[in-house]
């Protein structure tokens, strides 16, 4: 019970101060008064229970009094028993019934005192407690709280925390409520009360069984343990983040070398989780073969004592990809409040990247010296007055063979007197701190009396912390020249750009004309200011002769096809006038501009207009002349064919048979030509085709036979289709009239072949056949004799072959050559 409370029961015992003093008196008189009345009508057996009440009142009320008023009580009753029953049997019966009297109130008083002890140090425990306690029944009511408990959650009296439910709701209120009232075991749980102001409190809460099925709670602020606890999980928090943003490894091994403790960088340059690192053994998991002994051998050198630290230690470990990081550790032990040592304390820097920067700065500089020594530049650097470099081109610039043989002559003396201002104002420069970079051009003046140019740069440097100047410089002397012949070279392609017959442009990708020469100004109509820079090369072209223009030009320079350098087209001067010109035109190497020249040749094309309409009328003519030939020899045919109606004679019938289809045979080509497009050759399968059909027509009568022909697509020109016509006639009519003596049918094949450079004309028929005597024999006759000088005419080779067919072959070359 809280002091509060047990303040306002002594008050309201101090008001009350004289009930509980009369009361007692009160009861005691009329206790006697009773137990007189008793006396007087003989009643001795219920006498003594009605002093009981008194006695025990008083003593447990007043337990320091109790004794003495149970004695004064127990006296007063023997006193009355003497006075009302004298007789002395009754007075051992009195002296017991005082002696109980006296007892009870002796033994209640007792009690009474022990509980008031009791009760007086559980007050001091219940008000001096540290920890909030409370009573409480089952419906939620609080009965009593002490003063902590008030002050624990800002209440000024009991009066205002009447219900557990004010200062807590949790779920968990009932079921440790019940758990306690049913095991009848103290239970506790850390929850939180809600203070008055509002604000929660975290508190232990333990409850335990009390009489009357109350439940007495005890409550312990935690508040400042779960701050400090908070806090300690920060600062370990804290802790923890600073190691894991450390930009080095952080690492802790025992004297196992099992890894106890390890950062986010360690994990992230492993390649491991956390989790897969802590607990294994450093050197077995994380660590190469050849360097586990070397690590092993320091560490225990930090766990012996040896040494107090270890400081670049470097050695190798492996990664979760297998690959090897070098790592620059410093180790230093970790002691415990003994100081002893039980573990080590890695800090490792990652230094794979640095030391392959290291390498490559090495071997950076050694390209640099290689470059340096090696490059067809030259330079030198200069420090406080002094050439102290010169690599090898420089020498050779400078005409010396080493530095100190430069060192021998001043550093102006080697600058023409020319050049000596450009030099000055370039090293002022760069005392100023203002320099260019440019090249500039500097006279020398060198031992051996030559004065070559070179281009030179200087630029600021140190050596050796001090001030330094780098100068690179190249001997253009060449260039120079090559510049002047160049530009020499340059006006005389001027010039004769200029001066060319042809009028010439050049233009640029856009088709912008960009230089021009008098010639094209004179084809175009316009001034050659009108036309460099402001005209485009499409201006001056239309329909057609534009498209094609351009689909050239985009294919020249974007493509890179195949397309023509010389072509004609249309030129449209200004005025709208139209020049046929030949177009001329290619790239120029290197570039993407175009050189075009023109040849305006309107005139030729007239002529040739001109002389094509007379060769038209030319061809006209000469067809004329061809038909009339072959109408002529037509005629002739006819005339001989007339007189040998006449004639009785066989052979002067024979022979004028013969001469008739020999001029047919001529006639044809004559028609051929003037039928074809080409006067120049026939189509040399149409004319022996339509030869042999009136060969075959003018020998109908006498018997049934069969021409057949196998011509290639063949064209001779009029001096060969002529031989090759008239032999054809000869063989044929001979295989007709001779071949098939006794005979009705038969047939005569004719061919005409290409065979590489050589065309084989065969005649073959399957008649009788005739023994070689005979046609050697008939050399002679004008028919055998006509085929050979035809075939020599046209360069050819007759032969014959007779077995039981008879062939006769021509073989001549295609183009024939005459012989």
């Amino acid at each position: 019970m809280s002091g509060n409370n047990w303040r306002k029961i002594h008050q309201t015992c101090r008001s009350a101060v004289d009930f509980w003093t009369i009361f007692p008196i009160f009861l005691t008189v009329l206790s006697f008064g009773i137990v007189i009345f008793g006396f007087l009508n003989g009643v001795k057996s219920i006498i003594p229970v009605v002093l009981y009440l008194p006695i025990i009142l008083i003593a447990y009320r007043q337990p320091n009094y109790g004794i003495q008023f149970s004695f004064l009580v127990g006296t007063s009753y023997l006193l009355l028993n003497l006075v009302y029953f004298p007789d002395l049997a009754e007075i051992p019966v009195a002296v017991i019934k005082a002696t109980v009297l006296i007892g009870i109130g002796t033994l209640t008083s007792i009690l009474s005192h022990r509980l008031s002890i009791k009760e007086s140090k559980l007050r001091s425990i219940y008000d001096a407690s540290a920890a909030g306690i409370f009573l409480l029944r089952r419906d939620g009511a609080i009965i009593q709280a002490n003063d902590r408990l008030l002050s624990m959650l800002g209440y000024r009296d009991h009066d205002s925390l009447q219900r557990l439910d004010q200062i807590w709701e949790d779920e968990r209120a009932t079921i440790l409520f019940n758990q306690t009232m049913k095991g009848g075991e103290n239970k506790e749980i850390e929850t939180e009360f809600r203070c008055r102001d509002g604000t929660l409190l975290a508190v232990l809460i333990s409850a335990g069984p009390a009489p009357d099925e109350q439940i007495v709670c005890t409550v312990v602020d935690i508040s400042r343990m779960k701050r400090a606890e908070w806090e300690k999980q920060e600062e370990r928090a804290r802790t923890r983040h600073y190691l894991d943003v450390a930009g080095v490894i952080l690492l802790v091994i025992d004297d196992h070398m099992v890894v106890r403790m390890i950062n986010q960088k360690g994990c992230s340059i492993l390649g491991y989780p956390e989790s897969e690192i802590i607990g294994k053994k450093w050197t077995e998991h994380f660590l190469p073969t050849h360097a586990r002994g070397k690590v092993i051998t320091a560490c225990f050198t930090i766990l012996s004592g040896s040494r107090i630290s270890i400081k670049e230690f470097e050695n190798p470990i492996l990664t979760g990809d297998g690959s090897e990081r070098q790592i620059s550790w410093d180790l230093r032990p970790l002691k415990d409040e003994n100081g002893d040592i039980y573990s080590i304390l890695a800090s490792g820097e990652d230094i794979t990247l640095k030391k392959k920067t290291i390498e490559t700065l090495r071997e950076t500089e050694e390209c640099y010296r290689r470059l340096i020594t090696m490059t067809p530049e030259a330079i030198g650097i200069t420090c406080e007055g002094k050439i102290i470099h010169l690599n090898a081109a420089a020498l050779k610039v400078l005409r010396v063979t080493s530095l100190e043989e430069f060192g021998e002559r001043s550093f102006w003396s080697y600058i023409h007197p020319e050049s000596h201002e450009t030099v000055r104002n370039e090293l002022q420069k760069i005392h100023t701190g203002i320099w260019s970079s440019y090249f500039n051009e500097v006279r020398l003046c060198l031992a051996d009396g030559t004065s070559p140019y070179v281009e030179a740069t200087m630029i600021p440097t140190t050596n050796q912390g001090h001030q330094a100047i780098q100068f690179v410089f190249r001997d253009i002397t060449t260039e120079r020249k090559i510049e002047e012949e160049l530009r020499q070279s340059e006006n005389l392609y001027r010039t004769l750009f200029e001066a060319s017959g042809a009028a010439t442009v050049i233009i640029e990708e856009d088709l912008m004309i960009s230089l021009a020469n008098s010639g094209f100004a004179e084809l175009s109509g316009y001034a050659k200011n009108e036309i460099e820079g402001t005209v485009r090369w499409e201006h001056f072209f239309t329909g057609a002769d534009l498209d094609q223009m351009l689909e050239f030009h985009q294919k020249r320079c974007k493509e890179g096809g195949d397309v023509p350098q010389v072509y004609t087209s249309c030129f449209v001067a200004k005025g709208g006038s139209i020049h046929n010109v030949i177009v001329t035109i290619a790239l120029i190497p290197g570039t993407k501009k175009s050189v075009i020249s023109l040849v305006d040749i309107t005139v030729q094309k007239d002529y040739e207009t001109k002389l094509k309409n007379s060769l038209r009328e030319k061809d006209v003519l000469l067809k004329e002349i061809h038909h009339r030939v072959k109408n002529n020899m037509q005629q002739i045919a006819s005339l001989l064919s007339l007189q040998g109606s006449t004639i009785r004679d066989p052979e002067a019938i024979d022979l004028l048979k013969n001469c008739e289809s020999r001029i047919i045979a001529m006639a044809l080509v004559h028609e051929n030509l003037y039928m074809s497009e080409n006067l120049a050759s026939i189509d040399v399968k149409i004319y022996i085709s339509t030869l042999c059909s009136e060969i075959h027509d003018s020998y109908a009568s006498s018997s049934e036979f069969v021409i057949k022909t196998d011509i290639d697509d063949i064209t001779l020109d009029l001096d060969t289709a002529i031989p090759i016509g008239l032999i054809v006639n000869e063989l044929v009519s001979n295989a007709i009239k001779h071949a098939f003596l006794g005979r009705k049918t038969g047939t005569v094949q004719v061919g005409l072949h290409k065979k590489a450079a050589t065309l084989c004309l065969t005649v073959e028929d399957d008649g009788i056949g005739v023994s070689p005597d005979i046609i050697t024999d008939n050399v002679g006759k004008l028919g055998i004799r006509l085929v050979s000088v035809l075939s020599d005419q046209i360069g050819g080779v007759f032969e014959a072959y007779t077995d039981e067919r008879t062939r006769f072959t021509v073989f001549f070359p295609d183009p024939p050559s005459k012989n």
